[in-house]
């Protein structure tokens, strides 16, 4: 005769309490929410319960803490505290470190048998511990052991783009990511190794490189390699200077015109960011930053509350390309639409930053892409997703708009923050009006004589 197999106490009440909590929601929508805190509280007492006893209980209540001020759902809060009630049991009395949480997702949970109610997979676990490091403020140790040639030459390389070349963090990343490919391309794990490097193996490599990519992204990578190799020049790693072996890929910097959003198109998209919400207050203000103001989407998100200034109408902005910070006047229009979302749409919390996440965990400060989702999102609203591609077009738009309004090219670049007039340049090609005015003559029409071959009505 078979055992059953045992079950956790209070197994049953809990998952009673889980299924009166569902019910409670569900009249909490159809009642206006007048349940969600009756609700809410029978939640707390159902995961209370089962976290009871356990070993690291102290530390759970912590975590519970923690994920209701960051706006965590009780379903997910649920989620995350059986799986950590399952961590916490099996850890005991044993330090928290990032080793034993390590040890819990690799050796432990694969041949798990404990009589514990909760998932096996390793996706949402590692969610659940991953937080709960950050909780903490658990990092990995750095090995004691000392690194490989490679890796004290990329620690090196960083060193010297971040101080000497002063180059932002995002730049740095991609550059180092570019040096690693092309160290492991060539297999070159020792300094001798580099000696055997020749002009045409460096040309062979980036063509093989820039192949699958766009134009523009090709000569982003033979400039970063450029440098690697200039860098490697300088070092004596190699015996002469390989850069001049990487081709220069056809570009014609002031060929194409910049695409422009109409006058009636920008208030279409403003008209779209809508208002009844505190997350559609907040992308509004985002949309008007880039329309009105230009800003790229690391400027955006780099906004503090510190350079608010809504009396003045002033915005503190720290270009990230140029390493500076300026104060930048605003429009009445953008002034207001901030000051709305301070005072009925930003969640409370005690992040410096302007703009952050409204969803768990909130309060986060939002990333360069999610400047992206927040247009993609707004152009889809207004029905003009086939306009707007990328948040660039904003700047264009407001570049253009300056130039017909009588602008001239430095006030233009001084409000873009370009550092070279030579970048602003490519927006005198979009004045059309300017430029009719200095185009020439039709040969056949000089001094009212005909053009030969030309056909008179």
């Amino acid at each position: 005769m078979r055992r059953k197999s045992p079950v956790m106490p209070g197994f049953w009440i809990e998952w009673r309490s889980v299924l009166l909590h569902i019910i409670l929601m569900s009249f909490s929508r159809l009642r206006g929410g007048k349940e969600d805190l009756v609700s809410h509280e029978l939640f707390l007492r159902c995961v209370r319960r089962r976290i009871a006893g356990n070993p690291q209980e102290p530390l759970l209540e912590r975590f519970l803490t923690y994920l209701i001020q960051r706006g965590y759902a009780p379903a997910t809060w649920y989620r995350y505290l059986r799986i950590t009630d399952h961590f916490g049991r099996w850890l005991g009395r044993r330090l928290l470190t990032f080793e034993t949480t390590q040890d819990f997702l690799t050796r432990h949970l694969p041949r798990c048998h404990c009589r514990v109610h909760s998932t096996r997979s390793l996706q949402r676990n590692g969610e659940a511990i991953r937080i709960l490091r950050e909780m903490v403020g658990l990092a990995p140790r750095r090995s004691s052991a000392p690194l490989c040639f490679a890796d004290r030459l990329m620690e090196e390389y960083g060193r010297h783009l971040t101080q000497v070349r002063g180059l932002a963090p995002v730049t740095v990343h991609h550059r180092l990511d570019l040096a690693r490919r092309m160290l492991r391309q060539f297999r070159a794990r020792q300094s001798s190794q580099f000696r055997g490097w020749t002009a045409a193996q460096v040309h062979q490599y980036i063509a093989q490189l820039v192949r699958p990519y766009q134009t523009s992204t090709g000569r982003a990578m033979t400039s970063a390699t450029r440098s690697f190799l200039r860098y490697l020049f300088q070092k004596g790693l190699i015996q002469r200077d390989l850069a001049a072996a990487v081709p220069r890929l056809a570009h014609w910097r002031l060929g194409p015109l910049p695409d422009t959003l109409t006058i009636r198109e920008i208030e279409q998209l403003v008209r779209a960011a809508r208002q009844r919400t505190s997350l559609g207050l907040r992308d509004r203000a985002i949309l008007l930053c880039m329309v009105e103001l230009g800003l790229r989407r690391p400027d955006i998100t780099g906004l503090q509350l510190a350079g608010v200034d809504l009396a003045h109408q002033v915005l503190g902005l720290a270009h990230h390309k140029e390493r500076e910070t300026a104060a930048t006047p605003m429009t009445s229009r953008l002034a207001h639409a901030i000051g709305l979302y301070l005072r009925k749409g930003r969640p409370a919390c005690d992040s410096p930053f302007l703009f952050v996440s409204h969803r768990a965990p909130v309060g986060k400060p939002l990333s360069t892409s999610a400047i992206g989702h927040v247009v993609e999102r707004i152009a889809r609203l207004a029905k003009l997703q086939d306009r707007v591609a990328g948040t660039h077009i904003f700047r264009h738009s407001l570049a253009s708009r300056m130039l017909a309004s009588g602008a001239r090219l430095k006030q233009i670049a001084d409000v873009l923050g370009h550092q070279s007039i030579d970048t602003t340049m490519i927006y005198a090609k979009v004045d059309l009006n300017a430029l009719t005015q200095v185009a020439l003559p039709w040969p056949g029409r000089i001094e009212g004589k005909a053009f030969a071959g030309e056909v008179r009505p």
